[in-house]
């Protein structure tokens, strides 16, 4: 059976580091727009009357501030090809993992997918990651997961699970706890992960 792998979202498949500060920013500027008499709807109607939230705004963005990670979503449909079972484990909440799948080409990629609503507490905890296993039905000794941050390499290996750190925002150094880095997914086969499951 070939193991599950279980990816990060920010720095591994997207980047979006300035996301949410940019939503905010256009948040406040359209509320500015408001005060000042301008006749431009605030992102569209809102019948609830609740105020905008960051993650809303970027939801209704579409997820156009996102940039891929190079090999990213091409690593994750030649895994779906070859019968990986796939888990997504990110720390953003629903809206936003959403709109990166979207934004990648990924919706029915995953055969599951954690956020932050989902579980709470995030990296270094490895609550999630045992969770994700526990629900694909895998052994942590059979999962691998993709993290690109020293937390989450210490919540894949406390989860008992091997690690790949990509060193998109961290460097090598750092991530010393995995059993592999590799400067971005691109790097990465299927048979990489075959590989480190292998390890005695």
């Amino acid at each position: 059976m070939p193991p599950a792998i279980m990816f990060a979202l920010q720095g591994v498949l997207v980047f979006h580091v300035d996301a949410r500060r940019r939503s905010l920013a256009k948040v406040v500027s359209r509320l500015d727009l408001l005060k000042e008499g301008g006749r431009r709807t605030f992102l569209g109607p809102r019948p609830s009357g609740r105020p905008e939230t960051p993650s809303r705004a970027f939801q209704r963005l579409g997820g156009e501030e996102l940039r891929r990670c190079p090999g990213g979503a091409e690593l994750v449909i030649a895994l779906c090809g070859q019968g990986y079972r796939l888990a997504l484990v990110a720390e953003e909440p629903a809206p936003e993992a959403a709109a990166a799948l979207r934004f990648l080409g990924l919706d029915d990629a995953f055969d599951l997918i954690l956020t932050a609503d989902d579980v709470p507490r995030g990296r270094p905890s490895p609550v999630a990651h045992r969770a994700a296993a526990r629900l694909l039905a895998h052994h942590p000794r059979a999962c691998v997961a993709v993290e690109n941050t020293p937390a989450g390499v210490a919540a894949a290996k406390a989860a008992g699970m091997r690690c790949v750190a990509v060193a998109s925002t961290h460097g090598e150094a750092d991530l010393g706890q995995a059993d592999m880095v590799v400067g971005d997914v691109s790097d990465l086969l299927p048979s990489s992960f075959v590989r480190l499951i292998g390890r005695a």
